[in-house]
């Protein structure tokens, strides 16, 4: 009995041992959207933070299309041992499976939440020289005529129309939706004035913010933000308690070794918190957001809870 006991404690020595030296090989981050976008970016710094950790390549690979879905399937494949990893925006983790026919909710299933990696704030702009200076303006305009103001978003059940939709509720108005493909053309069609208004995420209308084409009204946020302290939130102007954001995190497969997940949830956490960090993420309208497992799976319910309560009730479905 004592010769079985021994020989057990050793195998779980040597496997939380192996798990400890992890890695000791290239990991890789899979990614659903294409390169460039603020999913991707995200990935790449943490990437590159990780390589210089572990003194092990982390390398990024971009699988998009069907809302990420084709990224998450093909981490769902791989060999849960730690060396393919998965960076999710939340609309494919809380919106996706309720707007697309026949999805398969992979988060539920299949995932462990590592930690949330980045925070990516909406904002509701329109064109610099428009005739709306705040929130409120837009409010009184819209309730003045009901169904008439338009807005613009990157697609029917993006965050920016779910976000929309939230306003229209929480303010007791009716706007109508004109939807786009993509954060770009949308963006674009307000600074050019086809669409007064539009929710956007803060990464895809910096640019037209930077030109001056565009100015922001209110941030779809809890609170101001660090990287641009004047930009007043749209709760502090007559909708309380208003927030819409999107993010990022990283997720594992279901069967990943208890010790790698810990590993990499430090090991994230300590690669956020470098102060180079939070100005790379600023520069794509990004907030690195440190928070531990237990808050990342509390967020991931409640955004999940509420998304699909507004698909529900809003009849979303995708193009």
């Amino acid at each position: 009995m004592r010769l079985l006991l021994a020989i057990v404690a050793s195998f779980c020595f040597v496997g939380s041992a192996h798990a400890l030296d992890y890695p000791t090989r290239p990991v890789r981050i899979m990614v659903g959207w294409a390169p460039g976008g603020i999913t991707d970016v995200a990935a790449r710094i943490v990437a590159q933070k990780l390589t210089e950790r572990w003194g092990q390549q982390v390398i990024v690979e971009n699988r998009s299309g069907a809302s990420g879905m084709i990224a998450d399937a093909a981490a769902v494949r791989a060999e849960p041992d730690g060396y393919t990893l998965l960076l999710a925006s939340s609309p494919e983790v809380t919106t996706t499976p309720f707007i697309q026919k026949n999805a398969q909710n992979y988060f539920v299933t299949d995932f462990i939440p590592v930690s949330l990696v980045s925070i990516n704030p909406l904002v509701l702009v329109t064109a610099s020289d428009s005739a709306y200076k705040n929130v409120r303006e837009v409010i009184a305009a819209a309730k003045a005529k009901p169904g008439e103001i338009l807005y613009s978003s990157p697609g029917i059940g993006t965050a920016p129309h779910l976000a929309a939709i939230m306003f229209e509720e929480a303010t007791g108005t009716k706007i109508q939706h004109v939807p786009y493909r993509g954060g770009s053309p949308a963006a674009v069609a307000v600074a050019g004035k086809d669409v007064p208004i539009g929710f956007n995420a803060m990464a895809g209308v910096m640019p037209l913010i930077s030109s001056g084409r565009l100015k922001v009204l209110g941030l779809a946020t809890s609170q101001r933000i660090a990287s641009e302290p004047d930009w007043a939130t749209v709760s502090e102007q007559g909708v309380p308690n208003f927030e819409y954001t999107v993010w990022s995190g990283l997720f594992v497969q279901k069967g990943v070794p208890a010790e790698i997940v810990h590993k990499l949830e430090v090991d994230v956490h300590a690669a956020l918190a470098q102060p180079d960090v939070a100005k790379k993420f600023a520069a794509f309208g990004a907030i690195p957001a440190n928070e531990d497992m237990k808050t990342f799976v509390e967020r991931i319910k409640r955004d999940t809870s509420a998304n699909e309560a507004i698909v529900r009730k809003a009849n979303i479905v995708a193009e």
